[in-house]
């Protein structure tokens, strides 16, 4: 059986040197090969290992990074929910004494906890690590109870600021200022009529000054009519709302017309001697759900707005 062999012929560049001439048996160039793919395969597994190793350890880096920077966010954030839960405090101090001034029933502090309840995970349906948020669940309480309580305050902060409007209109329609300047000449209560002689429940009060002297309504109204009346003569009536009247006759001029609104001090008429009337001066009245008041109850301002 014949042998097949490789001829392996070395020729040097010099003349004088020998042709050296190799002969390999196939078998061995055939082992040799297969020694060096085997070696070849290993190295290839190993640098592919290695570099396998060293991507994971780089992402397992990266993680570990990830999760300093996520722990100190979640510190940075639970020393924010902390300042808020101290604000939100205070905001319910100020709800307590804003909701007093208002005259509005107190939020007892069982209320003011805004619980809330429901059938609680079992251990198999929640992660006690995470919540769906990716926070973790106590934090997240802390969150769901701030926001429960910061709509509570929100809700009794709206209630406050519409009772205050409220307020503000009402006090804005009453009469609190003198309707003009001079002297009184007669009050509110049973009095001598000066042309009869006779005692009668007088409905407002008379003040006295020279004739032309500017009349100032007592507050924000609609004047309701200007009419001639046989007693009080010019007569101008506003309407305040809130079943407030006021009443101002013996006018020597109206400067306003039916229908006009007016705000608190705005002149709306001169003092005149018209109608059942001695001298100059104004006959004021006011009036609370059809029924007269005495006017000196509601002069809280002595002075008269010009």
């Amino acid at each position: 059986m014949i042998k097949k062999v490789f001829t392996i012929m070395v020729i040097p560049d010099h003349n004088s040197s020998k042709v050296r001439v190799m002969k390999l048996p196939v078998f061995f160039i055939c082992v040799v090969g297969f020694l060096c793919a085997v070696w070849i395969g290993i190295f290839c597994f190993y640098m592919w290992g290695y570099y396998n190793e060293a991507v994971e350890r780089s992402a397992y880096d990266q993680l570990i990074e990830e999760k300093g920077l996520y722990i100190r966010q979640l510190g940075q954030l639970d020393s924010q929910i902390d300042s808020l839960k101290s604000e939100i405090d205070f905001l319910a101090q100020q709800d307590r004494l804003l909701r007093l001034l208002a005259e509005l029933p107190e939020i007892d502090e069982e209320t003011r906890k805004v619980g809330v309840g429901g059938a609680a995970l079992a251990f198999d349906e929640f992660d006690s690590n995470t919540s769906i948020s990716g926070l973790p669940p106590s934090m997240e309480v802390n969150i769901d109870q701030l926001l429960r309580e910061t709509a509570l305050l929100k809700t009794s902060f709206d209630e406050i600021e519409s009772t205050f409007k409220e307020q503000k209109d009402l006090l804005d329609h009453t009469p609190t200022i003198m309707p003009t300047q001079g002297w009184f000449s007669s009050y509110f209560g049973r009095r001598r009529d000066p042309f009869t002689g006779r005692r009668q429940f007088h409905r407002g009060v008379d003040i006295a000054g020279r004739k032309g002297t500017p009349i100032y309504v007592t507050a924000d109204g609609t004047v309701k009519n200007c009419i001639h009346d046989k007693n009080l003569g010019r007569l101008l009536i506003i309407d305040h709302g809130y079943g407030l009247e006021t009443r101002y006759g013996h006018l020597q001029k109206s400067l306003v017309k039916k229908g006009q609104e007016v705000k608190r001090g705005q002149k709306i008429a001169l003092m005149g001697s018209t109608g059942r009337s001695t001298s100059s001066h104004l006959h004021y009245e006011v009036k609370l759900n059809g029924r007269h008041q005495n006017p000196l109850n509601y002069f809280y301002a002595d002075e008269v707005v010009d």
